[in-house]
């Protein structure tokens, strides 16, 4: 079991990470301005497990839905 701090760090990483995804995701809806947000989070969640960073399946599905939340609030 990990320890608050460990958590607390991961969690850092995460959000650090969901920056860089959000960004990421920006630029390519504004080269692809016919992608839906939905199809570009089912892209990502793929190729976020392709990537072998060392995340469980419960930070993947929170690091897409997050961007997808953040990108429907910006549009």
């Amino acid at each position: 079991m990990k320890t608050e701090a460990e958590l607390f760090v991961r969690y850092e990483e995460n959000v650090q990470l969901l920056e860089h995804l959000v960004a990421y995701s920006q630029c390519k809806l504004m080269e692809n301005p016919s992608w839906k947000i939905d199809w570009l989070g089912r892209t990502l969640l793929g190729r976020v497990r392709r990537k072998g960073w060392d995340l469980d399946r419960q930070e993947i599905r929170w690091l897409v839905t997050k961007v997808k939340q953040r990108l429907q609030s910006s549009s």
